[in-house]
């Protein structure tokens, strides 16, 4: 860790900044998400048609882009925007800083268009590979809004935990709900 005292998704900025160059692309996720369709390749599922003036791939929440599972091209505007990410690691003033962490800059760069930050991004629908355990209310405070298809279903490639107090008691739950055509899917 970089910066000990920040949050440790503040690590993930710093690590890519280093490794990125070694590789064409780096699939990054937080620590909870589980691959669950073995079956489906990253470059079919999730590259397959990026246009090449695209640098990152990462899908969409019901309240902004979320960085928990996205795709990120070496390239010099990827590495430039990752960047500007880091540079804004100390600046609570950010919306939702406390609680999005890095995210939260990512979004406010991207909101703010600066330096064409808008523009590096390839949008795609949650599901492709970072789909969101069930509704519940625990995310959004209330009843969760209706934004879209971004629940996990069998099948899926990825499933994500964000904010899910108890992960293994929603992995049972999941491995419950999926059963035998679950199984037959898993790495």
């Amino acid at each position: 860790m970089e910066d000990p005292d920040l949050p440790g998704a503040w690590a993930k900025i710093p690590a890519l900044l280093k490794y990125l160059p070694r590789y064409d692309w780096i699939w990054c996720t937080d620590i909870d998400l589980i691959i669950t369709n073995r079956l489906l390749s990253i470059e079919e599922h999730a590259l397959r048609g990026v246009p090449a003036d695209k640098h990152i791939v990462a899908a969409q929440d019901c309240f902004a882009i979320n960085m928990g599972s996205f795709f990120i091209r070496n390239s010099r505007p990827a590495l430039r925007f990752l960047a500007a990410v880091h540079a804004m690691r100390r600046n609570a003033s950010i919306p939702n800083y406390d609680v999005w962490y890095e995210n939260a800059a990512v979004v406010q760069l991207v909101h703010d268009n600066v330096d064409g930050a808008a523009e590096l991004f390839h949008l795609v629908p949650q599901r492709y590979f970072n789909a969101y355990y069930s509704p519940s209310t625990h995310l959004y405070g209330s009843e969760p809004p209706d934004c879209g298809d971004r629940f996990w279903q069998v099948g899926d490639f990825a499933l994500h935990f964000p904010g899910q107090a108890d992960k293994t008691e929603a992995w049972a739950s999941v491995l419950e709900e999926g059963g035998e055509e679950l199984r037959q899917l898993l790495p």
